[in-house]
Protein backbone atom coordinates (compact mmCIF):
# COMPACT_ATOMS: atom_id res chain seq x y z
CA UNK A 1 0.00 0.00 0.00
CA UNK A 2 1.38 3.61 -1.07
CA UNK A 3 0.73 6.73 0.85
CA UNK A 4 0.86 10.36 0.44
CA UNK A 5 1.71 12.83 2.87
CA UNK A 6 0.62 16.33 2.63
CA UNK A 7 2.50 18.92 4.89
CA UNK A 8 3.52 22.89 4.17
CA UNK A 9 7.68 22.89 4.05
CA UNK A 10 10.46 20.94 4.81
CA UNK A 11 11.45 21.67 8.41
CA UNK A 12 14.06 19.65 9.80
CA UNK A 13 12.36 17.58 12.84
CA UNK A 14 9.86 16.40 9.73
CA UNK A 15 12.56 15.80 7.17
CA UNK A 16 14.15 13.32 10.29
CA UNK A 17 10.72 12.22 10.76
CA UNK A 18 10.48 10.74 6.88
CA UNK A 19 13.77 9.43 6.26
CA UNK A 20 13.54 7.71 9.31
CA UNK A 21 9.88 6.22 8.08
CA UNK A 22 11.12 5.56 5.10
CA UNK A 23 13.18 2.19 6.07
CA UNK A 24 9.85 0.77 6.81
CA UNK A 25 7.04 2.28 5.14
CA UNK A 26 6.17 3.06 1.30
CA UNK A 27 4.84 6.40 0.72
CA UNK A 28 5.55 10.11 -0.94
CA UNK A 29 5.51 13.59 0.14
CA UNK A 30 4.04 16.46 -1.08
CA UNK A 31 5.57 19.94 0.36
CA UNK A 32 3.66 22.89 -0.09
CA UNK A 33 6.84 24.99 -0.75
CA UNK A 34 10.76 25.24 -0.05
CA UNK A 35 10.37 27.91 2.45
CA UNK A 36 8.27 30.15 4.74
CA UNK A 37 8.52 33.50 4.97
CA UNK A 38 7.35 33.19 8.72
CA UNK A 39 9.59 30.77 10.37
CA UNK A 40 13.33 31.62 11.22
CA UNK A 41 15.00 28.11 10.90
CA UNK A 42 17.61 26.89 8.81
CA UNK A 43 15.88 24.26 6.37
CA UNK A 44 17.65 20.66 6.17
CA UNK A 45 19.51 20.61 2.87
CA UNK A 46 17.51 18.92 0.20
CA UNK A 47 20.78 16.57 -0.80
CA UNK A 48 19.43 15.16 2.77
CA UNK A 49 15.85 13.54 2.01
CA UNK A 50 16.27 9.95 2.16
CA UNK A 51 12.50 9.82 0.86
CA UNK A 52 10.57 10.53 -2.58
CA UNK A 53 9.49 14.24 -2.24
CA UNK A 54 7.84 16.70 -4.19
CA UNK A 55 7.26 20.55 -3.77
CA UNK A 56 4.06 22.40 -5.16
CA UNK A 57 6.13 25.85 -5.62
CA UNK A 58 9.68 26.81 -5.17
CA UNK A 59 9.00 29.88 -3.97
CA UNK A 60 7.55 30.60 -0.26
CA UNK A 61 4.49 29.07 0.38
CA UNK A 62 1.49 31.15 1.91
CA UNK A 63 -0.74 30.04 4.43
CA UNK A 64 -3.62 32.55 2.75
CA UNK A 65 -2.97 31.16 -0.95
CA UNK A 66 -4.44 28.56 -2.89
CA UNK A 67 -2.44 26.48 -5.01
CA UNK A 68 -5.04 24.27 -7.45
CA UNK A 69 -2.26 22.27 -8.71
CA UNK A 70 -2.84 20.24 -5.44
CA UNK A 71 -5.95 18.33 -7.08
CA UNK A 72 -3.81 16.17 -9.26
CA UNK A 73 -1.75 14.68 -6.54
CA UNK A 74 -4.71 13.83 -4.67
CA UNK A 75 -6.38 12.14 -7.22
CA UNK A 76 -3.37 10.53 -8.91
CA UNK A 77 -4.84 6.55 -8.08
CA UNK A 78 -1.11 5.49 -6.91
CA UNK A 79 -1.68 6.66 -3.43
CA UNK A 80 -4.35 4.34 -1.71
CA UNK A 81 -3.93 6.45 1.32
CA UNK A 82 -3.70 10.28 1.94
CA UNK A 83 -2.38 11.97 5.48
CA UNK A 84 -2.78 15.75 5.79
CA UNK A 85 -0.71 17.38 8.18
CA UNK A 86 -2.15 20.91 8.09
CA UNK A 87 -5.50 21.67 8.00
CA UNK A 88 -5.53 25.16 8.65
CA UNK A 89 -3.74 26.11 5.28
CA UNK A 90 -5.91 26.87 2.19
CA UNK A 91 -4.29 24.60 -0.15
CA UNK A 92 -4.53 21.57 2.14
CA UNK A 93 -7.96 22.41 3.02
CA UNK A 94 -8.49 22.22 -0.71
CA UNK A 95 -6.77 19.24 -1.01
CA UNK A 96 -9.02 17.39 1.83
CA UNK A 97 -12.62 19.01 -0.44
CA UNK A 98 -10.97 17.41 -3.12
CA UNK A 99 -10.27 13.82 -1.53
CA UNK A 100 -13.99 13.81 0.27
CA UNK A 101 -15.87 14.58 -3.25
CA UNK A 102 -13.67 11.87 -4.96
CA UNK A 103 -13.98 9.78 -2.22
CA UNK A 104 -10.28 9.44 -1.74
CA UNK A 105 -9.29 7.72 1.76
CA UNK A 106 -7.72 10.29 3.81
CA UNK A 107 -6.20 11.11 7.56
CA UNK A 108 -5.72 13.88 9.50
CA UNK A 109 -2.22 14.41 11.51
CA UNK A 110 -1.92 17.60 13.22
CA UNK A 111 0.74 18.87 16.09
CA UNK A 112 -2.15 20.33 18.07
CA UNK A 113 -4.99 22.69 18.21
CA UNK A 114 -6.64 24.82 20.07
CA UNK A 115 -10.29 25.73 20.04
CA UNK A 116 -11.05 29.46 19.14
CA UNK A 117 -13.37 31.81 17.79
CA UNK A 118 -14.49 31.75 14.37
CA UNK A 119 -16.77 32.60 11.23
CA UNK A 120 -19.44 29.76 10.75
CA UNK A 121 -18.12 29.23 6.93
CA UNK A 122 -15.04 28.18 8.85
CA UNK A 123 -16.30 25.80 11.30
CA UNK A 124 -19.05 24.45 8.32
CA UNK A 125 -15.64 23.60 5.74
CA UNK A 126 -13.96 21.85 9.06
CA UNK A 127 -16.88 19.84 10.00
CA UNK A 128 -16.97 19.04 6.16
CA UNK A 129 -13.69 17.73 5.88
CA UNK A 130 -13.20 16.18 9.22
CA UNK A 131 -16.54 13.97 9.17
CA UNK A 132 -15.40 11.55 6.42
CA UNK A 133 -11.64 11.52 7.74
CA UNK A 134 -10.67 8.02 8.30
CA UNK A 135 -8.98 8.74 10.94
CA UNK A 136 -7.12 11.48 13.51
CA UNK A 137 -3.53 11.31 14.56
CA UNK A 138 -3.57 13.42 17.62
CA UNK A 139 -0.75 13.62 20.02
CA UNK A 140 -2.34 14.51 22.74
CA UNK A 141 -5.96 14.80 24.62
CA UNK A 142 -6.59 18.88 23.88
CA UNK A 143 -6.06 17.40 20.34
CA UNK A 144 -8.86 15.46 21.11
CA UNK A 145 -11.34 17.63 22.64
CA UNK A 146 -10.70 19.70 19.22
CA UNK A 147 -11.50 17.18 16.76
CA UNK A 148 -14.60 16.40 18.69
CA UNK A 149 -15.54 19.79 18.94
CA UNK A 150 -16.42 19.42 15.31
CA UNK A 151 -17.97 16.32 16.04
CA UNK A 152 -15.90 14.07 14.26
CA UNK A 153 -17.43 10.17 15.49
CA UNK A 154 -14.16 8.65 14.01
CA UNK A 155 -11.04 6.96 15.82
CA UNK A 156 -8.76 9.30 16.91
CA UNK A 157 -5.16 7.74 17.76
CA UNK A 158 -2.56 9.16 19.27
CA UNK A 159 1.51 9.26 18.72
CA UNK A 160 4.46 10.74 19.59
CA UNK A 161 5.15 14.04 18.70
CA UNK A 162 8.88 14.72 18.74
CA UNK A 163 12.10 16.26 17.12
CA UNK A 164 14.55 14.04 19.43
CA UNK A 165 15.88 11.34 18.16
CA UNK A 166 17.46 8.44 20.59
CA UNK A 167 20.93 9.46 20.00
CA UNK A 168 19.94 13.13 21.28
CA UNK A 169 18.44 11.48 24.09
CA UNK A 170 21.53 9.93 25.14
CA UNK A 171 23.10 12.68 24.08
CA UNK A 172 21.24 15.74 26.15
CA UNK A 173 20.88 13.08 29.29
CA UNK A 174 22.63 15.61 31.91
CA UNK A 175 21.31 15.27 35.77
CA UNK A 176 21.02 19.43 36.58
CA UNK A 177 23.01 20.04 39.70
CA UNK A 178 21.20 22.80 42.39
CA UNK A 179 22.83 26.45 41.47
CA UNK A 180 22.10 29.07 43.89
CA UNK A 181 23.01 31.74 40.78
CA UNK A 182 20.26 30.94 38.34
CA UNK A 183 20.13 30.71 34.71
CA UNK A 184 16.63 31.14 33.54
CA UNK A 185 16.42 29.87 29.78
CA UNK A 186 13.60 31.55 26.81
CA UNK A 187 13.74 29.59 23.30
CA UNK A 188 11.31 31.24 20.65
CA UNK A 189 10.74 33.70 17.98
CA UNK A 190 10.54 37.31 18.75
CA UNK A 191 6.61 37.22 18.68
CA UNK A 192 4.48 38.74 21.02
CA UNK A 193 2.12 35.23 21.78
CA UNK A 194 5.42 33.71 22.57
CA UNK A 195 5.50 35.83 25.65
CA UNK A 196 9.06 37.32 25.64
CA UNK A 197 7.54 40.23 27.25
CA UNK A 198 6.26 38.67 30.61
CA UNK A 199 10.41 36.89 30.90
CA UNK A 200 11.44 40.53 30.22
CA UNK A 201 9.10 41.93 33.42
CA UNK A 202 9.89 39.18 35.55
CA UNK A 203 13.78 39.27 35.06
CA UNK A 204 12.90 42.81 37.06
CA UNK A 205 12.04 40.60 40.23
CA UNK A 206 14.91 38.29 40.11
CA UNK A 207 17.58 40.91 39.53
CA UNK A 208 20.65 38.48 40.70
CA UNK A 209 19.48 35.53 38.22
CA UNK A 210 20.30 35.85 34.56
CA UNK A 211 17.84 35.41 31.37
CA UNK A 212 19.15 33.81 28.80
CA UNK A 213 16.94 34.83 25.53
CA UNK A 214 17.36 32.93 22.72
CA UNK A 215 15.68 34.23 19.25
CA UNK A 216 15.65 36.08 15.81
CA UNK A 217 17.51 39.27 16.64
CA UNK A 218 16.28 40.31 13.30
CA UNK A 219 12.98 40.07 14.73
CA UNK A 220 14.04 42.58 17.48
CA UNK A 221 13.46 46.54 16.38
CA UNK A 222 14.78 48.08 19.74
CA UNK A 223 17.58 45.80 20.62
CA UNK A 224 20.20 48.03 22.13
CA UNK A 225 17.57 49.69 24.20
CA UNK A 226 16.20 46.76 25.92
CA UNK A 227 20.04 45.46 26.54
CA UNK A 228 20.30 48.65 28.66
CA UNK A 229 16.64 48.49 30.44
CA UNK A 230 17.01 44.76 31.47
CA UNK A 231 20.76 44.32 32.09
CA UNK A 232 20.23 40.69 33.81
CA UNK A 233 19.29 39.89 30.19
CA UNK A 234 21.19 38.56 27.68
CA UNK A 235 19.85 38.29 23.86
CA UNK A 236 21.30 35.20 21.67
CA UNK A 237 20.51 34.71 18.29
CA UNK A 238 19.41 31.56 17.18
CA UNK A 239 21.53 29.06 17.08
CA UNK A 240 22.37 25.33 16.03
CA UNK A 241 20.63 22.62 17.90
CA UNK A 242 23.74 21.30 19.28
CA UNK A 243 24.24 24.54 20.54
CA UNK A 244 20.98 24.92 22.28
CA UNK A 245 21.24 21.87 23.78
CA UNK A 246 24.78 23.07 24.84
CA UNK A 247 22.77 25.92 26.51
CA UNK A 248 19.87 24.16 28.28
CA UNK A 249 22.42 21.98 30.05
CA UNK A 250 24.23 25.31 31.47
CA UNK A 251 20.99 26.59 32.38
CA UNK A 252 18.95 26.33 35.36
CA UNK A 253 14.85 26.08 34.02
CA UNK A 254 12.48 26.76 30.89
CA UNK A 255 10.45 29.63 31.00
CA UNK A 256 7.90 29.53 27.97
CA UNK A 257 5.12 32.18 28.56
CA UNK A 258 2.96 31.24 25.24
CA UNK A 259 -0.09 32.32 24.85
CA UNK A 260 -0.62 29.81 21.95
CA UNK A 261 1.42 26.77 20.97
CA UNK A 262 -0.30 24.30 19.46
CA UNK A 263 2.72 21.98 20.26
CA UNK A 264 5.95 23.67 21.59
CA UNK A 265 8.63 21.29 20.66
CA UNK A 266 11.50 23.35 22.76
CA UNK A 267 9.61 21.71 26.03
CA UNK A 268 10.49 17.91 24.56
CA UNK A 269 14.58 18.87 23.94
CA UNK A 270 14.70 21.33 27.18
CA UNK A 271 13.25 17.91 29.10
CA UNK A 272 15.66 15.45 27.53
CA UNK A 273 18.43 17.93 29.29
CA UNK A 274 17.06 17.08 32.51
CA UNK A 275 15.50 21.08 32.67
CA UNK A 276 12.31 21.65 34.85
CA UNK A 277 9.60 23.65 32.49
CA UNK A 278 7.31 26.21 33.46
CA UNK A 279 4.66 26.63 30.51
CA UNK A 280 1.32 28.09 30.61
CA UNK A 281 -2.29 25.95 29.61
CA UNK A 282 -2.11 26.89 26.14
CA UNK A 283 0.79 24.67 25.63
CA UNK A 284 0.47 21.64 23.92
CA UNK A 285 3.77 19.85 24.70
CA UNK A 286 3.49 20.98 28.13
CA UNK A 287 -0.58 20.06 28.56
CA UNK A 288 0.71 16.54 27.36
CA UNK A 289 4.42 16.29 28.82
CA UNK A 290 3.78 17.86 31.80
CA UNK A 291 2.96 16.65 35.55
CA UNK A 292 2.51 19.66 37.16
CA UNK A 293 4.42 19.92 40.59
CA UNK A 294 6.54 16.49 38.90
CA UNK A 295 8.79 17.76 36.09
CA UNK A 296 7.68 21.39 35.82
CA UNK A 297 5.00 23.86 36.55
CA UNK A 298 1.41 24.81 34.03
CA UNK A 299 0.08 28.50 34.96
CA UNK A 300 -3.08 30.43 33.19
CA UNK A 301 -1.89 32.37 30.65
CA UNK A 302 -0.77 35.82 31.21
CA UNK A 303 -0.42 35.36 35.06
CA UNK A 304 3.01 36.69 35.80
CA UNK A 305 2.36 36.59 39.73
CA UNK A 306 1.87 32.32 38.78
CA UNK A 307 5.15 32.60 36.62
CA UNK A 308 7.09 34.07 39.55
CA UNK A 309 5.44 31.81 42.09
CA UNK A 310 6.77 28.98 40.43
CA UNK A 311 10.08 30.09 39.70
CA UNK A 312 10.62 30.76 43.61
CA UNK A 313 8.95 27.19 44.23
CA UNK A 314 12.34 26.23 42.46
CA UNK A 315 14.45 27.37 45.02
CA UNK A 316 14.11 23.97 47.09
CA UNK A 317 16.58 21.80 45.91
CA UNK A 318 14.91 18.83 47.02
CA UNK A 319 12.19 19.68 44.32
CA UNK A 320 14.43 21.34 41.35
CA UNK A 321 16.28 17.91 41.84
CA UNK A 322 13.03 15.89 41.67
CA UNK A 323 11.75 17.42 38.86
CA UNK A 324 14.78 17.32 36.72
CA UNK A 325 15.27 13.64 37.46
CA UNK A 326 11.12 13.01 36.36
CA UNK A 327 11.73 15.28 33.52
CA UNK A 328 14.57 12.58 32.04
CA UNK A 329 12.18 9.31 32.62
CA UNK A 330 9.50 11.38 30.98
CA UNK A 331 11.33 11.98 27.98
CA UNK A 332 12.72 8.96 27.42
CA UNK A 333 9.94 7.40 25.19
CA UNK A 334 9.17 10.64 23.41
CA UNK A 335 11.71 10.01 20.06
CA UNK A 336 11.11 9.70 16.28
CA UNK A 337 11.81 6.18 16.29
CA UNK A 338 8.63 5.63 18.49
CA UNK A 339 6.95 8.20 16.16
CA UNK A 340 7.79 6.17 13.26
CA UNK A 341 6.34 2.69 15.27
CA UNK A 342 3.42 4.38 15.51
CA UNK A 343 2.70 5.59 12.20
CA UNK A 344 3.24 1.97 10.82
CA UNK A 345 1.09 0.85 13.09
CA UNK A 346 -1.65 3.06 12.57
CA UNK A 347 -1.05 2.91 8.49
CA UNK A 348 -1.06 -0.63 8.65
CA UNK A 349 -4.30 -0.82 10.43
CA UNK A 350 -5.89 1.36 8.25
CA UNK A 351 -4.55 -0.19 5.68
CA UNK A 352 -6.17 -3.77 6.70
CA UNK A 353 -9.40 -2.14 7.30
CA UNK A 354 -9.70 -0.30 3.55
CA UNK A 355 -8.77 -3.35 2.15
CA UNK A 356 -10.64 -5.96 3.80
Amino acid sequence: MKYLFVTNIPSPYRVHFFNALAKVLDFDVLFEGKTSNKTTFNYVDENEFQFTHYFLTEKDYQESTLNRSIKNIILDKKYQHIVFMNYGYITELYGMIVARRHQRPYSIEIDGAFIKKESPMKRLIKKYVFKKATSIFSPGLFTDHYFRHYHYQGPIHRYHFTSLKEIDISNNYFNHPFKDKKTWLFVGRWVSWKGYQDVLDVSKHFSDDIFIMITHYQQIPNLDQLKKQYPNVIFKDFMSNEQVFQMMKEAFALLLPTQNDIWGLVVNEAMSCGLPVITTTTCGAGLTLIDHEKDGFIYDVDDKQALMKYMKKLDNKKLYEAMSKHALIKIKSMTIEHMVNDHVNLLKTIGNEETS
